[in-house]
């Protein structure tokens, strides 16, 4: 599991974002799935309320190869750059 922090970009955004890129991932930790307040997991690691909102979690598997790594690193490239045009990406609070 990777806790990514894309500071000014709000989680839930990229989460959706990344979906219709067929990229399935969390904008929180696991127990806290589908609650719109900061996780306290990334809050006891050290985040602030304002990062943990720009969190994202990817997991992976045993069933996980390298080319859904290439492919998420692509697609992220592709949300990333589409965000540049788009005002759908709200801002951390």
């Amino acid at each position: 599991t990777l806790n990514l922090t894309l500071p000014g970009l709000r989680g839930e955004s990229l989460v959706v974002a990344l979906d219709q890129h067929g990229v399935a991932l969390s904008s929180g930790s696991a127990c806290k799935t589908g609650n719109p307040e900061p996780t306290h997991v990334l809050i006891a690691m050290g985040k602030t309320a304002r990062a943990a909102h720009c969190a994202l979690r990817l997991s992976l598997s045993h069933y996980s190869t390298d080319a859904d790594i290439d492919d998420t690193i692509e697609a992220m490239a592709d949300v990333l750059e589409e965000m540049e045009t788009t005002v759908r990406f709200l801002s951390c609070k």
